[in-house]
């Protein structure tokens, strides 16, 4: 273990503040093994994570974005297990950045989950971006997208053509005198 710490510092050129703060986060989220702090050390050094203060803003990141996977874990209802790194970035997305509610969140996961039968972070993106870009933040205005929606496909399926004035005009009639 001394010897990965040595590494990190020397080869990965992180100082010591630097490393007892990644050791400190990953032992606090149970991955305190070298195998994981040697590659977060790794992915930090390539990103220009020296400092303590670029080490504390990546820390409030990481954090941050567990959060936000388990707001919208809780939400869904979803099991406890660790999230994909995509689900982490919608995760962080939907909470942080486009603000939706324990309610929205839930709301478009019953969406995602009726229409595949099973949870989709990509699919449930695709509502919650829908969504965002048309300013839908609340359950009664989603239930009008969702009416809107279903109206628009309505008339898009209904026929462009009038049965029975085809039929009272159609040409077999005329030929056969019956107009």
């Amino acid at each position: 273990d001394l010897s990965t710490l040595l590494l990190i510092h020397d080869s990965y050129g992180l100082p010591a503040d630097v490393i007892l703060m990644l050791v400190q986060y990953a032992a606090s989220s149970g991955k305190g093994n070298m195998r994981y702090i040697e590659k977060v050390a790794l992915n930090w050094a390539d990103e220009g994570i020296t400092t303590h203060m670029q080490a504390e803003e990546k820390l409030q990141q990481l954090t941050d974005m567990g959060r936000a996977w388990h707001t919208v874990q809780r939400a869904a209802g979803l099991p406890e297990r660790a999230p994909t790194e995509r689900e982490k970035g919608y995760a962080a997305c939907w909470v942080l950045q486009w603000k939706f509610s324990p309610a929205m969140l839930k709301l478009a996961y019953d969406r995602c989950v009726d229409a595949t039968g099973v949870f989709k972070a990509n699919y449930m993106n695709k509502i919650l971006e829908r969504w965002h870009r048309e300013g839908i933040s609340t359950s009664e205005q989603a239930q009008a997208e969702t009416k809107q929606r279903r109206e628009a496909r309505k008339e898009a399926n209904q026929p462009s053509f009038d049965l029975e004035a085809y039929e009272r005009d159609s040409l077999f009639d005329t030929i056969g005198g019956n107009h």
